[in-house]
């Protein structure tokens, strides 16, 4: 505690009581550690500053960190709190006392010995969208709080679920070929007729929808796609080292793949209905088969950082494999459903707020329909990549072994 002496423009002088702290918060990010000093506060303008904190996603999601370090010069039992500021557009956080996040920080209510150096932890709440919210230390001085050091924290989307589907739309689609789905004995059509029975193939081309339309309502649906794949992109290096979490890809195929006779296994007054076997009562497919192990590749690209600071994350992943079939059809009856989706997933710092855009290219084949799908902030879902075949392109070796290369499409999705 210090007192200096104030000159007013009367030219009357005073005495002005002022306290000097060795007080101080810092950041720790959990990738590239304690934040420097000079860019742990927000001042509202230009690239942002202050500390990151990781929307809670998962239980792996990152923890920041806040040290809270010894405060010298004070008696003995001398307490501090938090004041927690967050304004409408800042988000939210919990702060924890503790690693395992059980034992919560309350604002101005939470209190601490301030000769104790101390970490507590970060979970973010809800994604910030237009400010940062503001934590300051208080100390308890002759019964009067009074703030300390200030540090700016920002709420990010920081693990950004990617869902890439391919899936037959809803419609009775006659393929290119009739497909062979069984064998069958039938009177010898060639004369002399003999021997009496031969024994021919039985063909279908009448194929079984998987999805009726673009959706983002089922992101995390089980079997409503064909072929679907889904990876983690973090384009934060502060809080994740990787630039997708690996551990969380996932690949899968439909459960059941169903080919029918339509003159025979679909109900006349439904024949003509645009409609797959979902949606029409009494339908019975003739040919059940359950999926091949669809492969998945991955090329990964190194974060890299651009001319104005911001970082960009890069990840190019492609899934193919097939819908399975049974052992008698030849591949070349039935290829694979092939398709690669690059994505570029760009961090930008614009006016203080932290956003998020994604460049997409696409190839694939002509057939099915394929959709790229993002989860967005706060349990928002959104299309960045979106192909539906026309009527015209039927099911077959002319669809799937042709490719259709989609233009680059950038989207904000945070």
């Amino acid at each position: 505690k210090i007192s200096v002496e104030v000159t007013g423009g009367d030219g009357e002088s005073d005495t002005a009581e002022a306290f000097l702290l060795p007080a101080d918060l810092d950041i720790v990010h959990p990738a590239t550690g304690e934040l420097d000093e000079a860019e742990e506060d927000y001042s509202g303008s230009g690239p942002r500053k202050g500390g990151l904190v990781a929307l809670k996603r998962y239980e792996s999601t990152p923890v920041t960190q806040l040290h809270h370090k010894e405060i010298s010069g004070v008696p003995v039992g001398t307490k501090c709190r938090l004041k927690i500021e967050s304004p409408t557009g800042a988000g939210s956080i919990n702060v924890y006392q503790d690693s395992q996040r059980t034992t919560q920080v309350v604002s101005e209510q939470t209190e601490f010995d301030a000769k104790t150096e101390r970490t507590l932890y970060l979970e973010g709440v809800s994604v910030s969208k237009s400010s940062s919210i503001t934590v300051t230390q208080q100390v308890s001085l002759e019964g009067v709080w009074r703030d300390c050091d200030s540090v700016s924290l920002t709420v990010v989307h920081a693990e950004i679920p990617v869902v890439m589907r391919a899936f037959i739309p809803h419609a009775w689609t006659e393929g290119e070929w009739p497909v062979p789905v069984g064998l069958t004995y039938v009177p010898n059509p060639v004369p002399p007729f003999n021997p009496p029975m031969v024994l021919l193939p039985i063909t279908s081309n009448c194929v079984g929808g998987n999805r009726q339309d673009f959706s983002v309502d089922s992101f995390n649906g089980e079997d409503e796609y064909k072929l679907r794949q889904e990876v983690i992109i973090t384009p934060y290096r502060e809080l994740h080292g990787d630039i997708d979490l690996v551990s969380k890809r996932r690949i899968g195929t439909t459960p059941l793949s169903k080919f029918y006779k339509k003159s025979e296994d679909v109900p006349v007054s439904d024949q003509n209905a645009r409609f797959g076997e979902s949606f029409v009562p009494g339908a019975t497919a003739n040919w059940e088969f359950g999926p091949d192990e669809p492969e998945a590749n991955f090329e990964e690209i190194e974060r890299v950082q651009n001319s104005i600071g911001n970082d960009v994350s890069k990840i190019t992943p492609s899934l193919s494999g097939d819908a399975g079939h049974p052992e008698f059809v030849h591949d070349d009856l039935l290829p694979n459903i092939d398709f690669q989706f690059k994505i570029k997933a760009e961090r930008v710092e614009d006016d203080g707020v932290a956003k998020i855009y994604f460049t997409t290219e696409a190839k694939h084949n002509l057939y099915p329909a394929y959709e790229l799908t993002v989860a967005d902030s706060d349990e928002v879902y959104s299309h960045i990549y979106q192909y539906a075949p026309s009527e015209e392109i039927l099911p077959g070796p002319g669809s799937l072994n042709s490719s259709y290369e989609g233009p680059g499409i950038r989207k904000r999705v945070q």
